[in-house]
């Protein structure tokens, strides 16, 4: 019975110790941005709307921008570097394209960072 006890609670330590690797993982990628959501507000049907997010590299070793995803095909992103240097600064644009919906839209971005050791994680991005 103790053992029984016993495993059930070394389950659940490594369950939590998984759950929470991602979870802090991301804060530190997270705080890279200055902001993390924009609303482009009313916009004309069929305009391309742009807009920067700025990645502000404050850890002592580079990171590198391995991959940017849209949620749906009407939203695109591109990085202005592909490595960014303590202290660096670069730019993550998204792009809207207006011409296949009418009313609102709620897309996003999904930026995936890795740092020269190897810390990886994903950032989420409101558009």
């Amino acid at each position: 019975m103790r053992w029984r006890l016993l495993q059930a609670a070394m389950c659940g330590v490594v369950i939590l110790g998984v759950a929470a690797g991602p979870a802090s993982a991301a804060g530190w990628a997270d705080a890279l941005f200055s902001e993390r959501a924009h609303d482009f507000g009313p916009v004309a049907r069929g305009a391309k709307v742009r807009h920067d997010f700025l990645l502000v590299n404050r850890l002592p070793e580079p990171i590198s921008i391995v991959d940017i995803r849209a949620s749906c095909g009407c939203t695109s992103g591109r990085a202005s570097a592909s490595t960014v240097s303590p202290g660096q600064a670069a730019k993550v644009e998204a792009e809207m394209d207006t011409r296949n919906f009418v009313g609102p839209k709620a897309t996003a971005l999904f930026v995936t960072l890795m740092t020269a050791s190897g810390r990886e994680a994903e950032v989420h991005l409101g558009v």
